[in-house]
């Protein structure tokens, strides 16, 4: 019997020591789920405890990372305790940084404490919605966000990651999207990819780059003016292929504003989780917990950016810009010419932050962001971005044969008097206005 004591001890120690390392974390798994819980760490990997349900172990080459609860409450209470309270900007980057790091409770704290300063507050509400909607359902269990494909684009071939687009995807669309020769981080990668544009420069134009002089000039630049030199002795129809040797590191102006103005209000008022952050049947999606995810920022724009219904109507018309569902489905039908957004599951959708009509300041933004200077220089300049994403099949906005100058002076179709009408099921333009007047 005196053998077996030590035995006896050793493994009831093992099962102690195995359950007092239980703490409460989330478990990232490479097939993209997330789930939250007690995870115990094993010798051949993790096993978690989800709320109501029994233990489930995975092997070490399933997780893609674990985060402890315990560790980062603590940051986020010594975070908290170095912002004034009466600080929104601080206290909703708090809000951001719990809702990264799976803190349900402490985001709901923060932005309910923004919302206290400011009520308007745009991004605290997102935050305030995802919070009341994870209180309803607290055990997490994330499934990868593949948005459905757009019936009338077949599925194309698409980056590893389905679920949002890629860092080069980014890069292509800051590319674009940026004023000639900015200087937004830029930089080439590895640094002697400028040698192969430098001879591309030589070869296409030898009379402009041909000497030495010039080549010393090219060299002696920094590099966002090198760029800037390429981008402008090249079609741009071709900027997007930099994306493979030249990487920006800073957001250009028109999507600082997606980022920071338009994003929080689309994703407020179209991403329910009965609409578009979350209906299965919803013919395109959004990512609604995108906090400081830039490539979840950017899918959010190339989706809304690229879709277009069955009848050709595309949710930001670069061509008419009064035309784009995502303004007239916000407007009241009044102002919309009778228009309203199709029903969800047989009923009325309720659009949570609408637009009052086209004087509203979130209207003129959006509607600035495709028609005027400053704004998409891949509407103004229709180039296409040439990426291939789950949903949306890449296209370039066409100008009209035969159109006129559009709004703010910028090329596209002339838009008729009065507001247009719309078939209700389908958003497809139904013809001109009505006439205006006595019957």
């Amino acid at each position: 019997m005196k053998t077996l004591i030590p035995v006896t001890v050793v493994l009831l120690t093992a099962l102690l020591i195995g359950t007092l390392a239980a703490k409460k974390g989330e478990l990232e798994l490479k097939d993209g789920r997330k789930l939250v819980g007690e995870i115990a760490e094993t010798p051949d990997g993790y096993s978690i405890t989800q709320p109501g349900g029994s233990a489930t172990t995975f092997r070490k080459d399933e997780v893609k990372r674990v985060s402890y609860t315990d560790a980062l409450e603590k940051a986020y209470d010594e975070k908290k305790a170095k912002i004034d309270p009466k600080d929104a900007d601080a206290l909703y980057a708090l809000a951001q940084w719990a809702m990264n790091n799976k803190l349900n409770e402490q985001m709901g704290d923060a932005a309910t404490a923004v919302l206290a300063i400011n009520p308007n507050h745009a991004g605290a509400k997102i935050l305030l919605r995802r919070y009341n909607e994870w209180k309803k359902n607290p055990v997490t269990v994330t499934p990868p966000v593949n948005p459905p494909v757009n019936p009338v684009n077949p599925p194309v071939t698409t980056a590893s990651d389905t679920s949002k687009l890629t860092m080069k995807d980014v890069m292509i669309i800051r590319l674009i999207e940026m004023p000639l020769g900015a200087n937004l981080g830029i930089a080439f990668v590895p640094p002697k990819a400028v040698d192969k544009y430098w001879a591309r420069l030589q070869a296409d134009k030898p009379e402009k780059f041909g000497g030495k002089p010039e080549r010393d000039r090219f060299y002696g630049r920094p590099t966002h003016e090198q760029v800037g030199v390429i981008m402008d002795n090249i079609s741009k129809d071709d900027y997007w292929t930099l994306a493979g040797d030249v990487t920006v590191s800073k957001d250009p102006p028109a999507m600082v504003l997606w980022k920071q103005r338009i994003n929080p209000w689309m994703v407020n008022t179209c991403g329910s989780t009965s609409c578009h952050g979350g209906n299965a049947k919803a013919p395109w999606h959004v990512i609604t917990n995108f906090g400081q995810d830039i490539q979840a920022i950017y899918t959010n724009f190339y989706v809304v950016s690229e879709y277009t219904t069955a009848k050709g109507v595309r949710l930001l018309d670069r061509d008419q810009a009064d035309d784009s569902l995502l303004l007239r489905y916000a407007l009241p039908a009044d102002q919309a010419g009778g228009m309203t957004h199709p029903k969800v599951n047989g009923e009325a959708v309720a659009i949570k932050v609408p637009l009052r009509n086209p004087d509203d300041a979130m209207y003129r933004l959006i509607k600035g962001l495709l028609t005027e200077k400053g704004g998409l220089r891949s509407g103004l300049e229709r180039l296409s971005y040439h990426i291939n994403f789950a949903g949306v099949t890449p296209s370039t906005p066409k100008k009209p044969a035969g159109a006129g100058p559009g709004p703010a002076g910028v090329g596209g179709a002339a838009l008729p008097p009065g507001p247009m009408r719309f078939d209700p099921a389908t958003g497809a333009p139904i013809g001109p206005p009505p006439p205006v007047g006595p019957k």
